[in-house]
């Protein structure tokens, strides 16, 4: 069935100088790679990586090549029967046989693709299962990650030609902990000027957020005569204004990214909830401030808090808003004391 719906599809036109972008619905992720200033003049065609219709569109594969590719994937999941696993091969099959099918048609669609253009490059800001195709047919990938990095087990995450990460310490963490040879760190320039301005980043869901904290925060800084800006999430499950009823506050396009934001506004202040841009924020000079708390436990894996889990220091790198409020407050007209926490934060290890 697979291999006959790719004949129900009009294909399109697929430029030859273009690279191919596999998104997986974080906004405007794709324009992350105009802060790797070798890759910003590539051209992109975008494919849905959870929309199998996007693959149909552009060609049609060979169906012995398919059928090679399926019992290649069948034999492989045959010798692993050797192991002892849990839960049992019976109930991993049960649940993966979908999947050895959808792999064995984009193991087909890559070699397809490798043929046709022998130079082409992919990139990702998180496609692993069409990754791994990609990188089983010996095509450059970039892992273009649109957010800092959780520490993943070495043996799920695909083996990328590339990956570019926003600091330093993912860098050194991932370098001495997989098996990456080539990590780049997105590009950025640092702020000189601020205005008496604050971004709050919000989240996706309004359970996720302490609405007392937001409220405190516009009053105080509007008593200060600062601008308040909201930045939705790209994803977002609710509207901001639906909740709070504020007058006199701004709100910035949800699919902006953080870096063309902050140079945009150059605020004095951020806010997050562990947020990639509290990240970017202190790498571009602007004291960034943290409105989760440490103990905070990560949703999908119950006994991991979210700072163990992510990579990067969010305790020694922000300031926080109910526990720092003091410090805050002295850098509001001491450019100083701005400068001095600034970079100490910036510092900090």
């Amino acid at each position: 069935l697979v291999f006959l719906y790719q004949f129900f599809f009009k294909k399109k036109n697929f430029p030859k100088n273009n690279s191919i972008f596999l998104k997986v619905g974080e906004g405007n992720d794709y324009k992350n790679i105009n802060y790797i200033n070798k890759l910003k003049n590539k051209k992109l065609f975008i494919i849905d990586s959870y929309n199998i219709r996007d693959n149909f569109k552009i060609y049609n594969i060979n169906y012995i090549i398919f059928l090679k590719h399926y019992f290649k994937c069948i034999i492989s999941f045959k010798q692993s029967l050797k192991y002892q696993t849990k839960p049992n091969s019976k109930f991993i099959y049960n649940n993966i046989k979908n999947k050895i099918v959808l792999h064995s048609y984009y193991n087909s669609f890559y070699h397809k693709i490798k043929k046709i253009r022998p130079n082409i490059e992919c990139f990702t800001s998180g496609s692993w299962f069409q990754s791994l195709s990609i990188i089983k047919n010996n095509i450059p990938i970039y892992f273009l990650t649109h957010g800092l990095l959780g520490r993943f087990s070495s043996t799920i995450i695909p083996r990328y030609n590339y990956v570019c990460v926003f600091s330093n310490y993912e860098k050194k963490f991932i370098e001495k902990n997989y098996f990456f040879k080539n990590i780049l760190i997105y590009e950025y320039k640092t702020l000189k000027n601020h205005n008496n301005s604050i971004i709050i980043f919000l989240r996706q869901s309004i359970k996720l957020i302490n609405k007392d904290d937001i409220l405190k925060i516009i009053k105080y800084f509007k008593n200060q005569s600062f601008k308040i800006f909201i930045k939705e999430h790209p994803n977002k499950h609710f509207n901001f204004q639906d909740y709070f009823s504020i007058n006199d506050i701004h709100m910035i396009d949800s699919s902006e990214l953080a870096y063309d934001i902050l140079y945009k506004f150059n605020p004095k202040f951020v806010f997050g909830y562990f947020s990639t841009a509290l990240c970017q924020s202190l790498n571009v000079g602007i004291i960034p401030i943290t409105l989760g708390s440490n103990d905070e436990i990560k949703k999908k894996y119950k006994t991991v808090k979210i700072t163990e889990w992510t990579i990067y220091p969010f305790k020694e790198k922000t300031l926080s808003w109910n526990k720092n409020f003091k410090q805050i407050e002295s850098t509001l007209t001491n450019e100083i004391n701005y400068n001095k926490i600034l970079d100490k934060l910036k510092n900090e290890h």
